[in-house]
């Protein structure tokens, strides 16, 4: 919901992929609920979270 609305065009590619790199390392956890849940309905919020606290520390690559 308008996570990558502050982002520069070309900054969108790097962070979808280092996003994605988040979910199989350190939100691996989170990834493994809406694996078991098959839905986003309980889990929106949490993800929320973790996007914005994800993109709060990422860097776009020099």
């Amino acid at each position: 919901k308008g996570a990558l609305d502050s982002l520069p065009l070309d900054q969108v590619h790097a962070f979808e992929r280092d996003l994605l790199d988040y979910f199989q390392g350190s939100g691996r956890d989170l990834r493994a609920k809406l694996e078991e849940q098959k839905s986003f309905k309980q889990l929106g919020e949490e993800f929320e979270k973790a996007i914005k606290d994800f993109k709060s520390t990422w860097s776009p690559p020099a």
